[in-house]
């Protein structure tokens, strides 16, 4: 299923930059992406989250990396583990470039790595792509049509 069919859903974007947050946020309402926008500021925060949002989980996360408490390598990691929530897309986008943070990232699981654009054009183009790929072309289960999202992917 498109996440275009998904605009109740929400998008999350965790990172502790909230002047990045904000950015981010804007960027995602000029691409015209209708979805509810909620932002957390660090790993913790995001797994609490989930917790209390089971049965309307986000339809995507944007996880930065270099975050207190507990980092997005850290918050990835349990993301995956957990069936209730390893089928949501995460795309980590951090200011880190370094190869062992790339692959660190995919090894837990991220669905992609993107260093944070340095300007507010490069962001939108950034948001843009994404915002197309996620919601018009690429396709994802609609684990609530499935009465047990464990069995679905165990």
């Amino acid at each position: 299923m498109p996440l275009a069919n998904t605009t109740t859903k929400p998008i999350l974007l965790v990172d502790d930059d909230l002047e990045d947050c904000e950015m981010m946020e804007q960027s995602l309402r000029r691409c015209n992406i209708p979805n509810p926008v909620a932002s957390l500021h660090n790993g913790v925060a995001l797994l609490e989250h989930l917790e209390n949002a089971v049965e309307q989980p986000p339809c995507l996360i944007f996880l930065d990396l270099n975050m207190p408490k507990m980092n997005g390598h850290e918050a990835l990691a349990h993301l995956r583990k957990d069936a209730r929530f390893k089928h949501i897309p995460v795309i980590v986008m951090t200011t880190s470039n370094t190869e062992e943070d790339i692959v660190t990232t995919y090894a837990h699981g991220a669905n992609s790595y993107i260093t944070k654009p340095v300007s507010l054009s490069g962001l939108d183009a950034v948001m843009d792509t994404l915002t197309k790929y996620w919601f018009k072309i690429s396709s994802l289960p609609d684990i609530s049509q499935h009465h047990s999202p464990r069995a679905m992917y165990d």
